[in-house]
């Protein structure tokens, strides 16, 4: 069978769960995979092994209905494809415009000399603004499984299957020029209560080595790429962003946690339309 090398990144856990997902049903399949945060790259410089015929995945969570700027990071790194195959899958918050265009991820690899062949969209709960009931979590992860057994069969059948892109999708994705241009300027923003131990957890887990532990505490440096890590990672809940804290979940955000919670209603009507639209779609395809 199969040689895959997955590559993903993941701010707070939900790609890294369908990452995992997609290596458990790949392995059963009888593929060998490897299992590969995209940070271990890009924070060395180093350029990934992917020699022999090697099937290539990409996983990332969308940020401002695009891929954040250490996936393109992450490309630029890639050698020559030669022809090989690679799957992508996309986390958004939210299925709205299908988290974006594709375009931007699957002209970098053609560029690289690979064959996208697949793409799908895998709808998480989003960790910004406001929290989901753990149902959510819940229920779009059961739709995920299924979706990634269904591509784990179509990639190993050797089927292509890509995104449509449609105008809408681009023009929102052309917005993610502006975040990933000045994401850095979140530095400033960040500052931590007097909860905080300086552990330094957040300095271990920053994607970008952003963080610095300066007197017993962190200073935030001009690499942030706003994945909140740092936030929901921390032990003692101690980070937080000046003038814009409505942006974090106030409770934190766990997606692991989440899936363990007991299940209840989905009772949260403004996101139950748009639930409803995604999971309809995905279990007619």
């Amino acid at each position: 069978m199969a040689n895959v090398e997955i590559f993903y990144f993941s701010g707070t856990g939900n790609t890294e769960l369908l990452a995992e997902e997609y290596a458990a049903v790949l392995s059963v399949c009888g593929c060998a995979v490897g299992l590969n945060k995209i940070e271990k790259f890009t924070l060395s410089g180093a350029a990934p092994q992917v020699a022999g015929d090697v099937i290539l995945g990409i996983g990332y969570p969308i940020h401002a209905f695009n891929a954040p700027k250490i996936v393109f990071d992450f490309i630029k790194l890639l050698p020559a494809g030669d022809g090989r195959s690679v799957f992508l899958f996309k986390c958004p918050g939210d299925s709205f415009v299908n988290g974006g265009s594709t375009a931007p991820v699957r002209e970098a690899l053609t560029k690289k000399g690979y064959r996208v062949q697949l793409e799908e969209l895998l709808v998480m709960p989003g960790n910004i603004a406001a929290a989901h009931p753990p149902a959510y979590a819940q229920a779009l992860y059961r739709i995920a499984r299924d979706k990634i057994a269904a591509s784990c069969a179509d990639l190993l059948a050797g089927k292509e299957r890509l995104q449509q892109n449609n105008l809408l999708e681009d023009i929102f994705t052309s917005l993610s020029r502006g975040e990933q241009k000045n994401a850095y300027r979140l530095g400033k923003y960040f500052y931590t209560h007097e909860s905080c131990t300086g552990c330094g957890c957040c300095m271990k887990n920053c994607p970008t080595d952003n963080i610095t532990i300066v007197g017993n505490r962190p200073v935030f440096g001009k690499k942030c790429i706003a994945c909140f890590r740092c936030v929901y990672l921390c032990p003692s809940s101690s980070i937080t962003l000046k003038n814009i804290s409505k942006v974090i979940i106030p409770t934190g955000y766990n997606i692991r946690q989440a899936l363990r919670e007991p299940t209840g209603p989905l009772d949260q009507p403004a996101f139950d339309k748009r639930f409803k639209a995604y999971r309809d779609k995905m279990l007619g395809e």
